[in-house]
This record gives structure tokens, C-alpha cells and sequence, in this order.
């Protein structure tokens, strides 16, 4: 059963880039914009044109929107970073990838504690040890909070590791 006409669209402008047809993506991903102006998906593939067309200031308001939408979108953080790069901030491009960086560990550590809770429903329940339980997720955000709050600190950096 297909989706909404504009999830239609959508494929249609994903089939249109992956052609070669930018103008064709650019002008269906608009048109969805146009009705749905928080549509994340097509917020961030057009994102993505505008950049590749070097339009990099368009290209940031349009992730910086997606981000409205899921904030804690691993993509959205490492695009602005790119843009940002691009435009030759690199200060700015380094904290957007800290904020991506932290999201895919957490992300990481997300993935991990649904697989050992599954193991542990599994048969590995009182014999398991602290390794195979993983890190306590409240520790690393705490962590994770001191590496985002001091990014040149070596040790923030070093005890988020171990964990």
C-alpha cells in the first residue's frame, strides 16, 4: 500500500538524484517543501543538493531545520559539520562533529545494552560480567555531558573512552 503522495515524491526525487537529474530532485524535494515544510527526509537529501551546488549558507538553515524535527539526528550534526568545513569555519565544524560523534556513541551504547539485555533474557542472566553487561549508561551521559562541555580536555575524553 503506498504512503502519502508526498512520501511518492520523495522516492521520486531519490530515484531523480541517483540518475544524475539534480534540477529533477531539486524541484520535487521544493514542490514537498512547499506543502510539508518540516519534512525532515526531504529537509536533509535537499540539504545535500544545495551544498553540492555550493549554496552552503541554504544548505545549513535546511539541516539546521531537520535538526528541529529529530535532534538527535547523527547525519543532520555531521552534515552541518561538512558545511561548515566548506565554508572554511573550522572551529564550527569541529563542534558540530563532537555533537555527532557523542550521538553515534550514545547510539553505539544504545545498541549494545538492547543486545546484552536480549542475551541477558537469553540465559545470561547472574553469571554475567560487567563486560558483557556493557557500561552504565548513566555514567557515559554524564560523561558525554563533560566531553560536549570541555572539548579540549584530554581526560573527559580518555574516561568517556574507558567507559
Amino acid at each position: 500500500m503506498p504512503g502519502p503522495p508526498d512520501d511518492i515524491r520523495f522516492l521520486k526525487a531519490l530515484a531523480a538524484n541517483r540518475k544524475g537529474d539534480k534540477a529533477g530532485a531539486r524541484a520535487l524535494l521544493e514542490q514537498i517543501l512547499a506543502e510539508q515544510p518540516d519534512h525532515a527526509d526531504s529537509l536533509e537529501v535537499l540539504g545535500m543538493l544545495v551544498s553540492e551546488a555550493g549554496e552552503l549558507d541554504r544548505a545549513i538553515e535546511l539541516t539546521e531545520r531537520v535538526l528541529k524535527q529529530r535532534p538527535d539526528s547523527i547525519m543532520a550534526h555531521a552534515n552541518l559539520s561538512r558545511f561548515w568545513m566548506l565554508k572554511g569555519d573550522k572551529a564550527i565544524a569541529e563542534d558540530w562533529q563532537a555533537k555527532a560523534r557523542v550521538l553515534g556513541w550514545k547510539d553505539e551504547l544504545r545498541r549494545k545494552s538492547e543486545a546484552s539485555g536480549a542475551a541477558g533474557a537469553a540465559g545470561g542472566g547472574p553469571g554475567v560480567t560487567s563486560l558483557e553487561r556493557g557500561p552504565d549508561p548513566e555514567l557515559v551521559t554524564s560523561q558525554e555531558q563533560n566531553v560536549v562541555a570541555n572539548p579540549d580536555d584530554p581526560r573527559a575524553r580518555l574516561a568517556l573512552a574507558n567507559s
